[in-house]
């Protein structure tokens, strides 16, 4: 007997679990040098789904001089025009991105966001990090690793209403903060 409830939960299981993308292809970027793309999650609740997310890139300026670039986008497409993120006209790398969602009793909309990449300056790659609140605009640009090490790979998750979590990669090793 229990082979044959086994046997129906293997075949159950991965109809149910199917993945689907949207019907159209939309294009967020054209005719600049756009790449490594981070795009944040649509958050869903009681069958509603967010009006918006982020999308984060590197918009590479020259051989030694890049920007981060954040845009909203929808399910449609891009919303608004890409802003820059970063403030150093140095090279700007690998953006990741996360929010805190927050429901409004018919959709949910982010009200934090925290966008990580990576920094050369000083000879070294370092961390660095910004937070946007939907009330209170942009913060001033956080130092979350400043080392003479390499400091790569940063990645950012939404852990409670105000506290995100950063991990990145330093000489082997990788780091929580």
């Amino acid at each position: 007997m229990k082979k044959i409830i086994l046997l129906i939960i293997l075949f159950i299981i991965p109809i149910s679990l199917s993945a689907q993308l949207i019907d159209s292809v939309y294009i967020l970027s054209t005719g600049n040098n756009d790449r490594n793309h981070s795009t944040s999650k649509f958050e869903f609740k009681n069958t509603h789904v967010t009006e918006y997310g982020f999308y984060a890139f590197e918009r590479v300026m020259t051989d030694s001089s890049s920007k981060i670039m954040l845009q909203k986008i929808g399910f449609f497409g891009s919303i608004d025009d890409p802003i820059e993120v970063s403030t150093s006209s140095l090279l700007n790398a690998l953006p990741s991105i996360s929010y805190r969602p927050v429901w409004n009793g018919t959709t949910t909309s982010p009200i934090d966001v925290f966008i990580v990449w990576q920094e050369f300056s000083n000879g070294s790659w370092n961390i660095r990090g910004r937070h946007l609140n939907a009330n209170t605009g942009w913060s001033d640009v956080i130092y979350i690793s400043n080392q003479s090490d390499i400091d790569v790979n940063p990645q950012t998750a939404n852990k409670t209403n105000t506290l995100f979590i950063v991990t990145y990669e330093r000489a082997g090793n990788i780091f929580y903060r």
